[in-house]
């Protein structure tokens, strides 16, 4: 049964009283939010201290609990995330952030049209063909992996939000419809 104290959350994000992930856990004992997600104690303290941490599968059940959007929790986690300052050393990655601006990049997966997800794995520092099964099944990815490509691509938090949810969002509209 769902905690009634999840029903304070979306009201006072809307007040602007829900900033960051701490604020959810000032409402929400963690102890009940590590139960409601399947994370035990130690992980749920892990990514409280590092909410960059968290999967997009996670932040999908936290949202659904407390009936925030992803972007909502998307933001909400971010709020203390400073994006790296990776530079790529291929001056594709500059071309993805013009045809963003540009409108020509909607999604989080057309990135890879520009440049090759080889390359943003070498500079991300995980193996190509992990890059790809998170492509293929983005709700896997961490929040830490979403803003490296983001910062690889010099695009913001919020662009790189946008072009995530693109991307997730036709992902699960996809799964609907096959099922």
């Amino acid at each position: 049964m769902r905690d009634v104290r999840y029903g304070l959350i979306k009201p006072k994000f809307d007040e602007g009283r829900i900033k960051r992930f701490e604020d959810i856990i000032s409402v929400i004992p963690k102890s009940r939010l590590a139960e409601d997600i399947g994370k035990g104690l130690r992980g749920i303290d892990k990514v409280i201290a590092k909410p960059e941490t968290f999967k997009v599968s996670e932040l999908a059940r936290i949202e659904k609990l407390c009936d925030l959007s992803l972007r909502e929790m998307l933001t909400i986690v971010s709020v203390d995330y400073k994006m790296p300052k990776l530079k790529g050393n291929d001056e594709r990655y500059k071309d993805i952030h013009s045809m963003f601006k540009a409108g020509n990049i909607n999604s989080f997966e057309e990135i890879f049209a520009y440049i090759p997800r080889k390359i943003v794995a070498f500079d991300m520092k995980t193996k190509s063909d992990r890059l790809g099964r998170l492509i293929n099944k983005v709700e896997t990815f961490s929040i830490r992996e979403i803003f490296l490509i983001g910062s690889l691509c010099y695009l913001s938090k919020e662009q790189t939000i946008a072009l995530f949810l693109e991307a997730y969002e036709s992902q699960n509209k996809y799964k609907k419809l096959k099922s």
